[in-house]
């Protein structure tokens, strides 16, 4: 899985170039995680491009693109953050508190097969 927020790059191309040649099966998510951002007037700004997306990784030969709303990934009652302390403190995390509490997966999904 390569998890994006949409507006992607070469970074995140190459991300998928590469999971494609490692394994059978890759699945792109493209998810504007509101928690990442501490600013709404960031989060309002921030580009959705999931046509353009969709096309780049089309081209590639992804296997599946997962795009979920808001209400899936933070259902009512949401109420789990993980914090690592040191790793978070680095990068985004020093400019952006709570940043990396947005980025952990909080809800898994499974299917049958």
């Amino acid at each position: 899985m390569v998890p994006t927020m949409c507006a992607l790059h070469e970074g995140h191309l190459s991300l998928a170039r590469t999971a494609l040649e490692r394994v059978d099966r890759v699945i792109v998510t493209l998810f504007v995680n509101p928690k990442q951002f501490n600013s709404q007037a960031d989060l309002a700004a921030y580009p959705r491009t999931e046509d353009e997306d969709a096309a780049k990784l089309g081209l590639l030969g992804i296997h599946l693109l997962y795009l979920p709303d808001g209400t899936e990934m933070y259902p009512e009652g949401f109420a789990t953050t993980i914090t690592v302390n040191g790793l978070s403190e680095g990068l985004c995390g020093a400019f952006r508190s709570g940043h990396f509490e947005g980025i952990f997966p909080n809800r898994v999904s499974r299917t049958a097969g």
